[in-house]
């Protein structure tokens, strides 16, 4: 640029200056390294020592919960276990007392007495008791199976047929209640 003949204010002047030294001075290694705006960095680190923390947290939560769900699934298993293993006791009891029921019937008493009476009567109660319950579980679980069975049936057909199947005016109404 060359000089012109109009006079350029002080304040420019002077500003121009201190660009054209600050641009010819070498800047130092503490200058440049210092950060700067210090509070917006501050700043930035929290927010990225929160979303450690958060993702920590959540870390472990999630660690906490499948834990808790994977040992609430293993007692449930077990309790079922167990039911299963009683039920099938339960099945050979019965087996058990038939062949019990076999042998009293089959001994037959040498003199007839009120005993003797008593006894097979109380005998044939008890069983006819045990009878009803066994029957009525019977029908129960009968009932129960094909209700599974049934369910099956509407899921496989809903997952091979879609919602064709499952929104179809036909099977709401006969799904409907009342």
């Amino acid at each position: 640029m060359q000089p012109t003949n109009k006079p350029i204010n002080p304040k420019i002047q002077s500003f121009l200056e201190s660009l054209r030294q600050r641009s010819q001075t070498p800047k130092s290694s503490t200058e440049t390294n210092k950060p700067r705006f210090p509070a917006y960095e501050n700043y930035q680190e929290k927010q990225r020592l929160e979303q450690l923390r958060k993702q920590e947290f959540f870390r472990s939560r999630s660690r906490e919960f499948k834990e808790v769900y994977s040992l609430n699934k293993r007692q449930e298993q077990e309790r079922i276990n167990q039911i299963i293993v009683e039920l099938h006791s339960l099945a050979k009891s019965i087996k058990n007392l038939k062949k019990e029921v076999d042998v009293a019937v089959q001994q037959t008493p040498i003199e007839a007495s009120q005993y003797q009476f008593s006894f097979l009567e109380h005998l044939k109660k008890t069983l006819k008791l045990l009878r009803e319950d066994v029957e009525s579980a019977s029908s129960w679980l009968h009932l129960f199976n094909s209700r599974r069975q049934q369910q099956s049936f509407y899921w496989s057909m809903a997952k091979s047929k879609g919602t064709k199947f499952t929104l179809s005016e036909e099977r709401s109404i006969s799904t409907s209640i009342g």
